[in-house]
């Protein structure tokens, strides 16, 4: 079966797209691993002097954590494309259940930095409203859930465009 240009194009674009997710990847391990190291130092050292090491936790561990969850989903959409990139077709159920996967770990990602937030508010004497990390994983968890769901209509008008040929 020979391809198409459009098949062909998508082909490519979805390569290139895999490279840079790839290389996002990279860099955010790396940038966890600096981060969890600058959060060890952070803490024996506030253990040595003896301070209270409140303020580093609510302060560094949302820090760690979004970084931690920019990179894993960045596997995830490195995965997305390689998926596109090895089918011929970007409708499948695969790039489906991985965009719901990203949908539903920024929704999870959401909900844990509300709740380091509740902690936030508690601990110290200053008052935290909501982060603007958590409202950005909330809305980034609404936009791949619709993602999701337009790929799961393609896929079904796929299937259906399948059969009638």
């Amino acid at each position: 079966m020979e391809l198409t240009k459009v098949q062909k194009k998508i082909i490519k674009e979805s390569g290139k797209a895999f490279v840079i997710t790839v290389a996002a990847s990279c860099f955010f391990a790396a940038l966890a691993a600096v981060w969890l190291v600058y959060l060890i130092s952070t803490a024996l050292s506030s253990l040595s002097v003896h301070k209270t090491s409140e303020f580093y936790f609510v302060t560094s561990v949302p820090g760690l954590l979004n970084t931690l969850f920019a990179g894993t989903m960045s596997c995830i959409a490195a995965k997305f494309f390689y998926e596109i990139k090895k089918n011929t077709a970007p409708f499948t159920e695969k790039s489906t259940r991985l965009l719901k996967t990203i949908a539903l770990s920024a929704l999870l990602m959401a909900c844990v930095l509300f709740v380091i937030d509740l902690v936030r508010m508690f601990t110290t004497d200053n008052f935290y409203w909501l982060s603007s990390s958590a409202l950005l994983y909330l809305l980034m968890s609404f936009i791949f859930g619709f993602f999701a769901r337009v790929f799961d209509y393609g896929k079904q008008l796929q299937k259906e465009s399948d059969e009638t040929l």
